[in-house]
């Protein structure tokens, strides 16, 4: 009797599960179920923004090169188009080029990731906002150019674009978000600009060609593992007002002094467990100063773990602790 009891017990357990796991995906792809248009024709689809706007999607397979209407007429009415949907041409992967029209304001997120063929792509002045991931996975994509409006880049930009070498930047950034150019192996130059306040976690991770000219002096934050792996930076960085780090934000990177005499921070380090260095691996930093006008007050964990060509270290007397492994290799 317990055990016809216990078993029915369980049973609906299950089935309450069931039932659960389907509403959950139910839910998951609402979105992608009610992603009607308001509108089509045989290459694409068009959802309506406003009276005068709209937003463009695929509605066809491409290949060759792809041309953005700038306008486009149903019942009897003209609309703009405004703005690249959300994923509208993701994964178009025989697509080698897209040209933009100057109507464009928008770009949506992912709206060309995983274009694996794509050489060619213009971005229109008139474009002054590109959400996440839009170029990413774009890997033969070699140059692009920002637009003038755009002061940080987005999170993912143009992450895994591997042969992208080039990015020609028109404006002060003042931000580069998460990932923004992760992955992008070919790129030999950037412009970190004196303007940049934040440089997000792996925005540059594994950036191995990357070379600067310099290192803006008054950013307040790099992320987690941002320079991990951009083993030929090869440039000094002075940090002037840097709050405390992601993990291992220049690991491995080819960073060759760093000096900090921002009164931002008391540890280097914003998490309090450390698990990578924030300079550990640097192969090629030879020399670590704290002035006396920084209220660093202690070198984290494995900060500097095997940097062995650490010769010339000078702390300030407001250091009272050094943490394991901190020097050590």
């Amino acid at each position: 009797m317990k055990e016809n009891l216990l078993n029915k017990f369980l049973g609906r357990c299950a089935s309450a599960r069931c039932h659960l796991l389907a509403l959950f995906f139910l839910l998951v792809s609402l979105p992608a179920l009610c992603a009607n248009f308001s509108f089509k024709d045989d290459n694409f689809g068009y959802s309506i923004i406003d009276d005068n706007s709209v937003a463009i999607f695929a509605n066809n397979s491409f290949s060759g090169s792809v041309t953005i209407p700038s306008t486009v007429s149903y019942n009897g009415k003209t609309y703009t188009v405004t703005t690249i949907g959300e994923k509208a041409f993701s994964g178009k992967s025989d697509v080698v080029a897209f040209i933009l029209p100057q109507t464009i304001k928008k770009i949506d997120s992912q709206a060309f990731s995983d274009c694996s063929s794509l050489l060619k792509i213009n971005i229109p002045e008139s474009v002054s906002d590109i959400e996440d991931f839009a170029f990413s996975g774009c890997r033969l994509l070699t140059s692009m150019t920002v637009p003038k409006s755009m002061t940080s880049l987005p999170d993912g930009i143009f992450s895994g674009c591997s042969s992208l070498n080039t990015i020609k930047l028109q404006s002060n950034l003042t931000s580069i978000g998460s990932r923004a150019l992760a992955g992008c192996s070919s790129l030999t130059s950037f412009d970190l600009q004196e303007t940049l306040r934040v440089i997000d976690a792996w925005a540059f991770n594994g950036c191995k060609n990357l070379r600067v000219t310099s290192f803006p002096r008054n950013v307040r934050y790099i992320g987690v593992q941002a320079f991990a792996g951009c083993n030929n930076l090869n440039v000094d960085v002075v940090l002037d007002a840097i709050k405390p780090m992601g993990e291992g934000a220049f690991m491995n990177s080819g960073i060759l002094s760093v000096e900090i005499n921002s009164s931002n921070l008391k540890r280097l380090n914003e998490s309090e467990y450390v698990f990578m260095g924030i300079f550990s691996d640097c192969s090629s930093l030879k020399s670590f100063k704290v002035s006396n006008n920084c209220t660093l007050q202690g070198i984290d964990a494995l900060s500097f773990n095997r940097c062995t060509a650490l010769t010339d270290v000078v702390l300030s007397d407001k250091i009272t602790s050094i943490g394991e492994s901190a020097f050590d290799g």
